[in-house]
């Protein structure tokens, strides 16, 4: 980040996305300009940059209202409701790339929802399981199983909560 110079490291950024030929190219930047707002503190701007470039990955986020919330619950609820913990822990390592980046950005949009926005934050982690039952486990599936869990706690599910801890 420029060593805090975050006004240089946008000016990086925008020649970075100048030349930048491929959709994961321009995403891989544009994760820096996320990740930029973010360490400024301007949590709501990171909000914004990570849901761009989830939309950029092709994941559609929806939008940060208490029944979309719901929707994405009953919907990751769904994905999960039929796997054993041994199906779980036995899924395949995830192959695609654009998946993998994705489940960064979600984690990291997590981080900036607990900051400002906990709905979103929320459905980042709904979604990442869902895109982890669907394309199989990465590196941050520890990550977003924790945080289900965390919030079935706090809907008062405890026992299927304590599955997920």
């Amino acid at each position: 980040f420029c060593r805090g110079n975050f006004e240089r490291n946008m000016a990086h950024v925008d020649v970075v996305l100048n030349y930048a030929r491929r959709k994961e190219d321009a995403a891989r930047v544009l994760v820096c300009r996320a990740l930029s707002y973010g360490m400024q503190r301007n949590f709501l701007q990171a909000i914004k940059e990570s849901k761009k470039l989830l939309k950029l990955l092709g994941v559609e986020m929806p939008r940060s209202f208490t029944l979309n919330f719901l929707i994405e619950l009953v919907k990751a609820k769904g994905a999960v409701k039929k796997k054993t913990d041994c199906d779980i822990l036995e899924m395949k390592p995830m192959n695609d790339e654009k998946i993998k980046l994705a489940m960064k950005i979600l984690k990291q949009g997590s981080i900036f929802g607990w900051n400002s926005d906990t709905t979103f934050a929320g459905l980042c982690y709904l979604r990442m399981i869902r895109l982890t039952m669907k394309y199989g486990w990465c590196e941050v599936t520890p990550y977003s199983l924790a945080g289900y869990g965390f919030m079935l706690a706090a809907l008062g599910e405890e026992t299927e909560a304590f599955r997920y801890s």
